[in-house]
């Protein structure tokens, strides 16, 4: 049996503010994320000091560090916060009338993929789900449980919860005014050409040039890496670029556009999504509700991409 009635001695209150600050090592960006005032972050880092009895977060050569005792704890909550946040949310969960906020962090290509049918799933409700571009941080905020689940073209990640979908093929989308014809590049005419490059977070190569590298190949030629689909589509439009992104996408992008489908050389092959999280979010009633409706969406989007209905 835990001893329960330690906990009568600890605002709780406080231990949202000190998993903000010890993880963002910062006061004032701290007290942004919470929405509360400077001053008040800094009353309650005073008491959680007196209460452990260490500085937990101390200035270090031009930025703050923490502590030995700063870092246990962080290393604590991280595991227990997902937790926490579940018990909270336990309550039953009606989609009709929650106003629960989901963080879910997405590539272009699954944001392309879901985002026309999830908001349709959404529109009679008053769930908020608030969709993040991905960045270097994006598997971190994850297990930290600042992001709700992740959509993403990697493999899933050790420790976290994850369901993958089937492999789709990636495909080069070029301007229609493009004096390039043929259906296929081959491996010298890709390389020739100038692309636009989708970033790969927390790699210093993207994904297409890491297959590349992989086959003992020269990395490709581009001038832009923009995780933006609108931007990246106008420069292929106005200019003679190649993008190379998932079949899927590709149908979708060019039957709205003035675009070309042409295979990329076959030593470019297949990717999967992947739907991550933490696993503390496994029971998780509302949760679960928004985890199967992705995978629902994703699964019929990718039916109908391959079956050449085409995607909406």
């Amino acid at each position: 049996m835990y001893k329960v009635n330690e906990l009568l001695s600890v605002d709780l209150n406080l231990l949202p503010v000190l998993y903000v600050v010890l993880s963002e090592k910062h006061v004032t960006r701290s007290a942004e994320k919470l929405g509360m005032s400077q001053p008040k972050v800094s009353r309650a880092l005073d008491k959680l000091r007196l209460f452990y009895r260490d500085e937990l977060l101390v200035r270090g050569a031009g930025k703050y560090e923490l502590t030995e005792a700063g870092q246990r704890i962080l290393a604590h909550l991280r595991n227990s916060m997902p937790g926490l946040l579940s018990v909270v949310n336990a309550k039953i969960f009606n989609p009709l009338t929650s106003r629960r906020v989901f963080k879910v962090v997405m590539s272009p290509f699954g944001a392309c993929l879901v985002s026309p049918a999830l908001s349709d799933s959404l529109f009679s409700t008053k769930i908020l789900v608030q969709s993040l571009a991905h960045d270097e941080k994006y598997l971190q905020d994850v297990i930290d449980a600042r992001a709700d689940m992740a959509l993403y073209e990697y493999s899933p990640v050790q420790n976290l919860s994850a369901v993958s979908f089937s492999e789709v093929s990636l495909k080069c989308i070029i301007s229609s005014k493009s004096k390039f014809r043929k259906k296929i590049f081959t491996l010298e005419e890709f390389l020739e050409r100038k692309h636009i490059a989708f970033p790969m977070p927390g790699y210093e190569i993207t994904f297409i040039d890491s297959i590349l590298k992989e086959a003992g190949s020269q990395k490709r030629s581009y001038n832009i890496i923009t995780p933006f689909v609108y931007g990246a589509l106008r420069a292929v439009l106005e200019g003679d670029y190649v993008l190379t992104v998932p079949e899927p996408m590709a149908e979708y992008l060019s039957w709205r556009n003035p675009l070309r489908i042409v295979d990329p050389p076959g030593l470019i092959g297949k990717i999967k999504l992947s739907l991550m999280w933490n696993p503390a979010y496994d029971n998780d009633v509302g949760h679960a509700w928004l985890r199967e409706l992705i995978q629902n969406i994703v699964r019929k989007e990718l039916v109908r991409a391959t079956s050449g209905e085409g995607v909406r």
